[in-house]
């Protein structure tokens, strides 16, 4: 009898961002916490977030850091909030941005 591996498992940390009142870009890592390889990609739902790299590839030997860049131009005092969600063949985790 053959053990088939593990299916990737999707790993994100931290799972919040909290940019204060003056940082500008924070990072967050992805982690394959399963086998085989991760394919993840991380679209955004705010004008005034943005991320790099948008996608990527993750084996259980890597991981990758992806930084999320806030712009504040234009917006009004007091607390925004968003989210960053990666969504990959091992699941999909959401990141909570606050600033």
């Amino acid at each position: 009898m053959t053990i088939p591996p593990p299916d990737p498992l999707l790993c994100v940390s931290p799972t919040s961002l909290d940019f204060g009142t003056s940082q500008a870009s924070l990072p967050f890592d992805i982690t394959n916490c399963g086998g085989g390889t991760l394919i993840w990609s991380v679209p955004v739902n705010q004008t005034w977030i943005t991320v790099s790299p948008t996608s990527g590839n993750t084996t259980t030997e890597t991981t990758d850091q992806v930084t999320v860049t806030i712009d504040r131009s234009g917006m009004s005092v007091g607390t925004h909030t968003g989210t960053v969600t990666v969504t990959s063949n091992g699941g999909t985790k959401t990141v909570a941005i606050s600033m």
